[in-house]
């Protein structure tokens, strides 16, 4: 369920009669903000948008149509602007010109945040009055300013094409879908700069199919799939009413074959949104159908393979709620909470009937992870003295962890009657958790790590000791490191054990590294020759050192050499030999010093081959250290008998 707020919904003056009504489900839904109105009435400005919000700063960025009075007379008044939101909805600084003299009123601009750029990709159909038209795309800064020139990516025959966006974060790309009123559905990756990449392919299966439904696409970045859905015609005729759906992989290809949604030739699928249930690793489809009687519409589709979930879930209401002439257009948007299995509807319909053909409210509703509905909530609108219009639009926003949606509203009171508007739904699931990472025992060392976040695009960050706050999509790998002197004795909390800790932000971890108090230990090394002659007398020399990192004195440091068979020691070097072992003593070595001891020792004249002197060294607190050193021991050759005289 979606909390509701403690504090009272606050109205802005600049509102004027709009009707807002706090949710009946449990949901919390904030007083919308006006962000523009327009110095004319023309009822189509704003009705073409999208909305994408920054995960790193919780600033939104809006792309809407402007076309005051309808007739493109000039550039200043034909065009796509940005607007930047911050994370409450509200309007920072002013509008950004996108296009000039490109008409948009009907078609569908799409936008998304650029986790290359840390800025946004748009893209839109440039329809200057001729056709072709041509479908463009740019980046844009996190301002919403154009970063360069827009790339075409291609071009249609119809003059309202629609656009809609997917992130990869496995190709780092984005996938964008282009139809149009005619019979084009397509599909191309462009990069972070808007450039196409790769090549354009057409995806609709019978080009007699018109796409006046629209096409979209969601990514899983789970199992790297998209699913892309577009309506057919909407004559009413046959099954392709029904919208058909892809599966593609990561790389754009086919998974399968194309699919209807429901080929029941007695539905007729309105226009269509499609989101990513990461809770569940599921795509999600919303539709009106209003061929029979008016309902909400709902299907889940597996990530992985494309293959449906369940029975499809509707809701229904009445027929004059749909409003047969606008309802048509009345596009349901569905947005994903992306840390939970819990979804959010925002639709337009005729909340008044008996205000009229044309009183039209914006509604949310809430909707579970498995598709259930819940009860219509009227968010503004459907009064005679201000209504909203046909296409609003909705996002969830990570970082203020709460829904976000745009509309265009008509205040029949105001003198600049078209107003856009922006508002939010609060939720309960929590966006980000805390990591705590602690050490315990006596001893010391470090813990350091990579958080990796693969859902949104934001990549990977350090993190150490303390407490780091997350996004729940992160996964975070830690490592342990004892100093000299200690050592790792294991993990306890969230991970256990002794390797590397792997933990999923999915709830708030702690996490404790515990380190004991080892034993330092000298270190030797032994030097010898290369080689020498059997029957002759070479040095073998130890070194001992106190590394510095022990922090105490070595005291009575005893350090030997243990010679093989055949070696025997000629001069003792002031060390005492017992056997085949020499050993020196001394009474301490302090830390960051060393000490070497030489003896000299002969090879028998049988003697041959590798050979390996072992050293030993022990101190007080210090713990015993050995090691070793090879010399190979060559045999004389005997001379050659001299021939015989005479």
């Amino acid at each position: 369920m979606i909390r509701r707020l403690r504090f009272p919904i606050v109205f802005l003056l600049a509102l004027g009669p709009l009707a807002l009504v706090p949710a009946s489900g449990g949901a919390s839904v904030v007083s919308p903000v006006q962000i523009s109105a327009w110095p004319g009435n023309y009822e189509n400005n704003g009705s073409a948008s999208a909305l994408a919000s920054d995960p790193t700063t919780g600033r939104s960025l809006i792309v809407y149509s402007y076309d005051d009075g309808g007739t493109c007379a000039s550039s200043a008044i034909c065009s796509y602007y940005t607007q930047l939101l911050d994370s409450e909805g509200n309007p920072v600084g002013a509008a950004q010109r996108l296009t000039s003299n490109a008409r948009g009123f009907w078609a569908q601009p799409s936008i998304a945040w650029n986790p290359s750029t840390g800025g946004y990709l748009a893209c839109w159909a440039n329809y200057t009055g001729t056709t072709p038209v041509d479908i463009k795309c740019d980046a844009l800064s996190a301002a919403g300013i154009p970063a360069g020139a827009p790339q075409t990516i291609t071009s249609t025959p119809d003059e309202y094409p629609m656009t809609n966006l997917a992130w990869s974060t496995a190709k780092g790309k984005f996938l964008v879908t282009m139809t149009d009123w005619a019979d084009y559905a397509r599909v191309s990756f462009v990069d972070s700069s808007g450039a196409p990449f790769g090549s354009v392919v057409d995806f609709m299966p019978d080009s007699a199919y018109d796409m006046t439904g629209g096409a979209g696409v969601a990514y899983s970045p789970t199992s790297n799939r998209f699913m892309v859905y577009a309506r057919g015609r909407t004559d009413g005729s046959s099954e392709r009413d029904a919208p058909w759906l892809w599966l593609l992989d990561g790389d754009g290809n086919p998974v399968g074959s194309p699919q209807r949604i429901d080929p029941d030739t007695t539905l007729t699928y309105k226009n269509a949104s499609i989101v990513w249930n990461a809770a569940r690793d599921e795509f999600v489809i919303m539709s009106i159908n209003d061929k029979t009687a008016p309902e909400f519409y709902i299907r889940r589709f597996k990530a992985a393979d494309g293959s449906p979930v369940g029975d499809a879930k509707t809701a229904t209401a009445s027929s004059t709620d749909f409003d047969s002439g606008w309802g048509q257009r009345f596009r349901p948007q569905l947005a994903a909470n992306a840390f939970s299995d819990q979804m959010l509807a925002y639709v337009v319909l005729d909340s008044n009937p008996a205000g009229g053909t044309g009183v039209h409210g914006v509604h949310a509703m809430e909707v579970s992870g498995d598709g259930t509905m819940g009860a219509l909530q009227l968010v503004a609108g459907g009064t005679s003295s201000f209504y909203t219009r046909t296409r609003p639009w909705l996002t969830f926003n990570p970082y203020s962890c709460e829904y976000l949606g745009d509309f265009n509203g008509v205040d029949t009171a105001a003198t600049n009657r078209l107003q856009l508007y922006t508002s939010r739904y609060t939720q309960p699931e929590p966006c980000k958790a805390d990591l705590t990472v602690a050490k315990s025992g006596r001893g010391s060392g470090t813990v350091s790590g990579t958080a990796t976040e693969a859902q949104m695009g934001l990549g990977s960050k350090p993190v150490s000791e303390g407490t780091t706050t997350l996004y729940r999509s992160y996964k975070v790998s830690l490592t342990a490191s004892a100093r000299s002197g200690s050592k790792f004795r294991g993990w306890s909390g969230a991970c256990s054990g002794k390797g590397a800790c792997e933990v999923s932000m999915s709830e708030a971890r702690s996490v404790t590294a515990s380190f004991s108090k080892g034993k330092p230990a000298l270190r030797l090394a032994v030097r010898l020759p290369e080689r020498v002659k059997a029957g002759r007398g070479f040095e073998v020399t130890v070194r001992a050192t106190n590394p510095a990192s022990s922090g105490e004195k070595a005291r009575s440091v005893k350090t030997c050499a243990k010679l093989p068979e055949g070696i025997f020691v000629t001069k003792r070097g002031g060390g005492e030999v017992s056997g085949r072992t020499i050993c020196w003593t001394r009474s301490s070595l302090a830390a960051g010093k060393s000490t070497s001891y030489q003896a000299s020792v002969r090879a028998s004249k049988t003697k041959s081959g590798s050979t390996r002197v072992t050293a030993s060294a022990s101190a007080g607190s210090f713990s015993k250290a050995s090691t070793s050193g090879t010399v190979r021991i060559v045999r004389p050759k005997k001379p050659k008998p001299s021939p015989p005289t005479g």
